[in-house]
């Protein structure tokens, strides 16, 4: 694993640099989540081998440090990826976002369109006040959360999940995060902002596809409208890439491969 000093802060974000050819494809986790570990059994699918593939930690979660001065927005999350995507030169690539990363990864596309050649948002929130995990988080006072919350918090995850012993790993990453970054960013998550995530997603330009779980209820994003590419992953809920990873894989790979048809496509028609 390899750090970065994100520029202003200095606190270090880790990421695994994993080689392969470009364009590149980076992976953003979920609130609780780490791509250090969500994504280590979508990276190694036979459809996806030969891509250069990024699996970073945010701020505050996972093996990435916990400054108590960031903000933990999704527009603060987004701004320290494409500080990391400069650091490395990349440019153009394929995102994919899973839940909260979904709507890093919409953030991103937004403020640096430039380094996002293809979008994948896998459920992210679209809407104000949309999450249920967030609401609950958020609903405590940062104060009060850091200091009974999260451990709250994590204890009613954990008896949720047990009986699904494939989700183990998110409750293992879920208790390395600090608490006020989790906080800060299901606040960000829920916050009205203008545009909304779902208009922003909608406006942009680059190939989009949203992910919905077959097992989901997700009744908002099939509103998605401007030729958002819908897919559903089978035999899935939300975490999709457990449930169903071979699914998961596809739908990323399918997408990508569109991606770079429809880039050949408007090559060809430069004068």
């Amino acid at each position: 694993m390899r750090t970065f000093p994100v520029p202003g802060i200095g606190a270090l974000l880790c990421y695994h640099d994993l080689p392969g050819d470009e364009p590149t494809i980076v992976f953003l986790h979920g609130l609780g989540a780490a791509s250090s570990e969500e994504f280590m059994q979508t990276v190694r699918h036979p459809l996806l081998t030969g891509f250069r593939m990024l699996l970073l930690d945010f701020l505050g979660f996972g093996f990435s440090e916990r400054p108590l001065e960031y903000g933990y927005t999704m527009e603060d999350h987004a701004d320290s990826v494409a500080e990391l995507l400069r650091h490395l030169d990349v440019v153009s690539a394929h995102i994919v976002g899973h839940s909260m990363g979904g709507s890093v990864a919409i953030a991103l596309a937004m403020r640096h369109p430039d380094l996002v050649r293809s979008l994948v948002v896998a459920e992210g929130n679209l809407d104000p006040g949309m999450g249920t995990a967030s609401a609950q988080i958020a609903a405590w006072s940062e104060e009060d959360y850091i200091r009974e919350g999260h451990l709250a918090f994590l204890g009613e995850f954990g008896r949720a999940v047990a009986a699904v012993p494939e989700y183990g790993g998110v409750v293992r990453t879920m208790a390395l995060t600090s608490p006020h970054a989790m906080h800060r960013s299901a606040t960000s998550l829920l916050a009205e902002r203008t545009p909304t995530f779902r208009q922003g997603l909608e406006d942009l330009r680059m190939p989009r596809t949203f992910l919905i779980g077959e097992r989901s209820n997700y009744p908002e994003a099939y509103l998605l409208r401007n030729g958002v590419n819908i897919v559903i992953v089978p035999e899935a809920g939300h975490v999709m890439n457990v449930d169903n990873p071979d699914g998961f894989a596809r739908a990323i790979a399918d997408a990508a491969a569109l991606a770079e048809r429809s880039a050949e496509v408007g090559a060809q028609s430069l004068p």
